[in-house]
């Protein structure tokens, strides 16, 4: 095993199989200046945010509902960040041959749940879950939505959804808090029809993703190779029916001045004897078929 530290957490690499799996630290080298100073002067408060402790598990989910309850949440559906993602994600569909219209759908770890909202447009039925039981909530009462809690390292799809089969599956940069990809993969094939699909969307393994979220409290558990990824589902019995490169960018590319100059502890051991992709957050999507 080798290991990788970060502000917020270490990271460890299983190198059979290329997946990192991450350990939050209990205590951060510099959090006590969040408290102490920072958070008394207003033009550092953005500094206290990164050094300090922030919101995590459920309690991170929780400006979902916020959002949620907001008066332009409705509004966010047509013109907000979210708009436009069930399009894309329809058309990807479309090219591997798979039609979404008329389809009973599950979209896993779909907050807020605006993705769902234009699925209801065109397929037979649509359920959604959420992380928090807050934010489940909301999105009932705000969009009419079939929600449910659900946790990837807790909980079963099938006695989630008991009875309850599905056309299509969608996992939208949520893969990498499920501890189990295997059990993950199980319980998709248990609750998909025949020849149903399994949309998954991704950043594959790479330290880039350690650099640029060191400083977040709550991020991804574990990271993925897209072949582990990929032969673990075939073992299950699925069928990989396309792939779709969703672009790349620099670990720091966005990032405020302040986080690169605090990252440049951690860089050189970081990154010492890595490719130079490996500086490259990539995603991809993977389609899979219930064989």
């Amino acid at each position: 095993m080798r290991h990788f530290d970060t502000y917020k957490s270490s990271w460890q690499l299983d190198e059979i199989s290329g997946c990192y799996v991450r350990t939050q630290k209990s205590r951060y080298p510099l959090e006590m200046l969040d408290s102490r100073i920072l958070r008394k002067l207003p033009k550092l408060s953005s500094l206290a945010n990164l050094l300090g402790k922030k919101k995590q598990g459920v309690d991170f989910y929780m400006y979902y509902t916020d959002i949620l309850k907001s008066s332009s949440a409705l509004a966010d559906i047509q013109g907000g960040k979210w708009s436009g993602q069930f399009s894309k994600v329809r058309d990807q569909c479309d090219q591997v041959g798979f039609d979404l219209a008329s389809k009973s759908i599950l979209d896993i770890s779909g907050e807020p749940g605006f993705f769902a909202k234009d699925a209801t447009m065109i397929c037979k039925s649509v359920s959604v879950t959420a992380f928090a039981e807050s934010v489940s909530q909301a999105m009932i009462e705000k969009l009419g939505l079939d929600t449910k809690t659900y946790d990837f390292n807790t909980d079963q799809l099938s006695r989630v959804f008991p009875g309850q089969f599905f056309d299509a599956v969608f996992i939208r940069y949520a893969i990498g808090f499920a501890s189990d990809l295997n059990s993950v993969a199980a319980q998709l094939m248990d609750i998909l029809n025949p020849g149903g699909i399994a949309y998954i969307s991704f950043s594959p393994a790479c330290r880039a993703v350690m650099a640029r979220w060191m400083f977040d409290d709550y991020t991804y558990l574990c990271q993925y190779p897209s072949g582990f990824l990929a032969n673990t589902f075939k073992n299950q019995g699925f069928l990989e029916m396309g792939r779709f490169d969703e672009g790349k960018f620099h670990w720091r590319e966005g990032l405020h001045w302040a986080q690169v100059v605090l990252s440049l502890r951690y860089l050189p051991s970081l990154f010492r004897g890595a490719k130079k992709s490996d500086r490259y957050q990539e995603n991809v999507t993977i389609i899979f078929k219930k064989g």
